[in-house]
């Protein structure tokens, strides 16, 4: 009987202790939701719940330290040293100690101890972690207006860099003879490259190597190994020709180094990249590639006046007071007037009349507009220009395909606007709905109208081949490699000899762009050494597989290149 119930006693305790395990987790993984989702009030209620000490409770210091980050982003910053101390001082060998150590100095930095905070961050060793450190001194110290202050921090941590970059940038900002000596004396002492503002150009010396920094929204811890298409597939393709083309300019005595840096898609990530003196003394940046990570690229780019080059937009607008951007591709303003200008050398067109439609969106607009002021100089008569919608695009067909005579067969012969009378129609929208009715509706009036579109027309697949060779069909690129090029040919070799495969669809473009990218930049660095983007500013020169470059207009590319099929085979047609 006796054993019954020891027995019974020893189920009771084992099922208490699995229900509040159970009920840890629960609580521990709804508080971690709660700080994940930026509602720390909350956070901090329920993580009070686990963090006392229980033997069934395998998540009291987990909860210790979400308590204290919620009350962290909360500025609680008293009460979030207290937990990471207690915690340090409890579990000085849990897994995450480095972290604590991290948070620990921030706190620190945050109640103005920022002898203490050097301590704490002292104690690091993991390499990420080492970083983070290292760009928070950076960030904390920059705030701190007297040189003394920073002398005496540096007395205490002699080999701490992001001290004495801090203590540089101060001294160079109240500069004097001394402090000069002392600036280049700190510099030596602890091997740090003077950034780009602390020279002028009459110091300027020659490089022995230009430094390229890829700013890209990889994610990594969303990738796999897996030889499956990734998510974010053309950031990975841009980057995989920017490599090759770097081991090609290297090969040819071309000293340049390509980095790579993940932001994320997360402007406090670029914020904290962008402060590591290893990317902010960078020759150049490359980058952004998504929108929304665009201002703070380029106010880190303004702040540490280092040149930005974005590789695939076409708005001017991203660049909007900073001098030291430049998009790689033509902006949407120069495909509208370079094909208003490409429409005047057509002397059997564009004396006829002209009609633009054109998308809602804000591109669209621009190149619409650009075209018909340009096509206005340029005499072109345009006698109709339409904003297309999704739910509009039937317009098009009643503007200019409403039949007015029909054949005895009962197709229709005439029309409102007649046949024969409208050289061209320029369209700016990359929406296949729209421009698969502009050419399905040229095409019903069987005459040499001219349609002038974009080379995204081609990637659709919407449109048979076979209509592009039979139609009278022109497209604004500014991404045309010509196959038969011997740049084009080397690069489709380095590419299968190192991936394997040959590129193809959109990743064929996207590589093609990063290769002629850097090899440009490459080879300008050659010519103009420090003065590289001056040497790329100075006017029109020749690309090597993709097309001519002018930056010394705006601070895009203003050349467009129009192509055409030929035989079944996609050539180029002209330049403008």
């Amino acid at each position: 009987m006796k054993t019954i119930r020891i027995l019974l006693l020893s189920l009771i305790t084992s099922y208490v202790f699995a229900q509040s395990s159970v009920s840890y987790k629960q609580e521990y993984e709804h508080g971690k939701q709660l700080y994940q989702q930026g509602k720390y009030a909350l956070c901090m209620e329920v993580m009070q719940k686990v963090i006392p000490y229980d033997q069934a409770n395998p998540y009291s210091t987990y909860a210790s330290f979400y308590y204290a980050l919620a009350a962290y982003k909360q500025n609680y910053f008293v009460v979030a040293k207290n937990m990471l101390a207690q915690i340090e001082k409890l579990n000085p060998q849990w897994s995450n100690i480095q972290e604590v150590y991290f948070w620990l100095g921030l706190c620190e930095f945050e109640n103005k101890n920022t002898f203490e905070a050097l301590k704490q961050f002292s104690k690091i060793t993991k390499a990420q972690t080492k970083v983070e450190a290292e760009v928070a001194t950076e960030h904390y110290l920059m705030q701190v207006k007297d040189a003394e202050t920073l002398r005496m921090v540096l007395e205490d941590n002699q080999k701490n860099k992001a001290v004495a970059s801090a203590l540089i940038r101060l001294l160079w900002n109240q500069q004097t003879a001394e402090t000069r000596e002392e600036i280049l004396k700190l510099a030596r002492q602890n091997q740090i490259d003077l950034p780009r503002e602390f020279t002028n150009k009459s110091q300027i010396k020659e490089k022995n190597k230009l430094v390229v920094s890829a700013l890209f929204p990889f994610v990594v811890s969303t990738l796999d190994n897996s030889p499956s298409k990734k998510r974010n597939q053309f950031v990975l393709d841009l980057y995989n020709g920017m490599q090759l083309a770097t081991d090609t300019l290297n090969k040819m005595s071309i000293n340049v180094e390509l980095r790579a840096y993940d932001t994320e898609r997360n402007n406090d990530k670029i914020k904290a990249i962008t402060a590591l003196p290893e990317v902010n003394q960078s020759d150049v940046w490359i980058g952004p590639l998504l929108r929304e990570e665009n201002q703070a690229l380029q106010e880190a780019s303004i702040q540490y006046k280092v040149p930005i080059i974005n590789p695939l937009s076409n708005d001017l607008t991203l660049l909007k007071g900073n001098d030291l951007g430049l998009l790689f591709e033509p902006d949407a303003a120069s495909f509208g007037s370079k094909s208003a200008q490409f429409l005047k050398a057509q002397p059997l067109i564009h004396k006829k009349k002209s009609i633009v439609f054109y998308g809602p969106a804000l591109r669209d607009s621009v190149m619409a507009w650009s075209f018909i002021q340009e096509a206005e100089r340029q005499g072109i008569k345009i006698i109709a220009k339409q904003l297309i919608t999704r739910e509009s695009v039937e317009r098009i067909t009643k503007m200019i395909a409403t039949p007015t005579e029909y054949d005895e067969w009962k197709a229709p012969k005439q029309f409102t606007v007649p046949k024969d009378s409208i050289g061209a129609v320029f369209v700016a929208s990359d929406d296949p709905i729209i421009y698969t009715k502009v050419v399905s509706t040229v095409e019903v009036r069987k005459d040499n109208t001219m349609i002038i579109g974009s080379e995204s027309w081609l990637e659709s697949g919407t449109i048979d081949i076979e209509k592009f060779q039979r139609m009278n069909i022109r497209l604004y690129a500014a991404n045309f490699a010509d196959k038969n090029n011997e740049w084009n040919k080397a690069f489709v070799k380095s590419y299968i000899a190192k991936h394997g495969k040959a590129p193809v669809g959109l990743s064929t473009n996207y590589a093609r762009i990063g290769y002629e990218l850097m090899l440009i930049v490459g080879h300008k660095f050659k010519e103009g050494n420090a003065e590289w983007l001056s040497a790329l500013r100075s006017g029109t020169f020749t690309g090597f597989l993709l097309q001519n470059y002018d930056y010394s207009v705006v601070p895009a590319n203003n050349k467009v290149t129009f192509l055409r099929f030929n035989e079944g085979e996609l050539i180029k047609d002209s330049i403008f």
